[in-house]
């Protein structure tokens, strides 16, 4: 019967090897990326780890490996980058085995082999020496498998499995010629699509300041001095004002942070442009960037200020630049516009009835008595325009906020 030639490798390991006792604990095997959320076309780096509490020493492994070739490709042979020197690496041919490493499909011989299997979804990989490598706590790196990013997708894995019933084809840790496999792990991805960035669709009460939100994902992008600009236009038959006011930067956690012992840094900067329709840009010039930007959710928040004589609805439009010199549109990046509508305090939806519906939202963005606070302690979420129940402006909603509710709550509209 043939066998694969790390599991011959193995037991000549166990002659070759220095006489003495072996810890004989378990050796969990780990895939490991340096974050979860990649952009489509990136490049994913998944490191195989060997783990032990016990220091266990061990002599060669074969892995299988799985993952979706619908959103991910095997880019490129294995990476030896561990600290071990294998005599044996990689994704061996196995044409006359079980055929997870044929590199042109099924049913097709592969001639000469090219040491980079068919992106069919799955594949063997095999280590081996004469000298014993050893698993740590910590974990000691193996090998690093290099995928493509394909496709958008919200959650996929790579994953070791045990077996995928074949005769050869076994994952096992071996320490000579005993088997020493411990758990097997996977490895979590996200892979976000192009660069989106949307307005969300909100309310304000006339003669209080509202927090404009611009959300959306940016994935792999390098943005240094790219600018998006958003702008305020009124309704024909609105009354009043509403304007930009001074936004401060924000902060924005990134994907991949690449300075992490510094905390969040701001590569987002919102000021007040020269019009009041038109504030500020979004750009990471305020803060160099050396990697590009990884993020999804909220990106920023222009504050705007309604006059008490305000009614209407003002459309929120995004556009790529002042001037045109943007870089986003080389980002393909897509932009929603949004509306603000000027509504009664207490009728979130803006439909002149104060019923149920906004009943129901008032509780959803219910805090409790707290101190008057700045910014609002109530949170910022899509479709919910919290600051319409404010009814003191103090920004907590209240009990005290309960009973104005109630005094304006007229039921639905005739």
């Amino acid at each position: 019967m043939r066998i694969p030639l790390v599991g011959a490798l193995a037991a000549l390991a166990t002659v070759a090897s220095p006489a003495g006792p072996y810890a004989r604990a378990a050796v969990d095997l780990e895939l490991r990326t340096e974050r979860q959320t990649f952009g489509v076309g990136s490049v994913v780096d998944v490191g195989l780890y060997a783990v032990s509490d016990e220091g266990t020493v061990f002599s060669g492994l074969d892995v299988l490996i799985t993952w979706d070739p619908a959103v991910l490709e095997l880019g490129e042979p294995v990476i030896d980058n561990g600290p071990h020197d294998w005599f044996i690496f990689g994704f061996l041919s196995d044409e006359q085995l079980d055929r997870l490493n044929a590199d042109c499909g099924e049913d097709v011989f592969c001639d000469p082999y090219t040491g980079l299997p068919f992106n069919d979804g799955d594949a063997m990989f095999q280590a081996g020496s004469l000298s014993s490598a050893t698993a740590t706590a910590e974990g000691v790196l193996v090998a690093t498998f290099r995928f493509n990013a394909l496709a958008e997708t919200p959650l996929t894995e790579v994953a070791i499995v045990e077996t995928l019933g074949g005769q050869y084809a076994v994952t096992r840790v071996l320490q000579g010629v005993t088997k020493v496999t411990g758990n097997l792990g996977s490895a979590s991805i996200t892979i976000l699509g192009a660069a989106a960035l949307s307005v969300w669709d909100l309310s304000a009460a006339a003669g209080r300041t509202q927090a404009v939100v611009v959300s959306g994902t940016v994935s792999d992008r390098l943005t240094f001095g790219v600018e998006i600009v958003a702008e305020l236009v009124a309704r024909p038959g609105n009354t009043g004002t509403v304007t930009f006011t001074e936004a401060p930067p924000v902060d924005i956690l990134q994907v991949g942070d690449p300075w992490p012992v510094m905390g969040a840094f701001t590569p987002f900067d919102t000021d007040l442009s020269s019009s009041p329709d038109r504030n500020g840009s979004i750009d990471d010039s305020g803060s160099w960037v050396p990697i590009p930007l990884t993020f999804s959710g909220p990106l920023t928040v222009f504050p705007v200020v309604t006059s008490a004589d305000a009614q209407g609805v003002w459309d929120v439009r995004l556009s790529t630049s002042y001037d045109d010199s943007s870089f986003w549109e080389e980002l393909d990046t897509t932009l929603r516009d949004g509306t603000l509508i000027i509504v009664e305090l207490g009728d979130g939806n803006g439909d002149a009835a104060i019923d149920m519906f906004d009943f129901s939202e008032f509780q959803l963005c219910f805090t409790g008595a707290l101190d008057p606070i700045e910014p609002p302690a109530y949170a910022l979420t899509p479709g919910l325009s919290c600051g319409v129940y404010d009814f003191d402006d103090d920004g907590d909603i209240d009990d005290y906020d309960y009973a104005a509710f109630q005094d304006v709550a007229l039921g639905p509209a005739p």
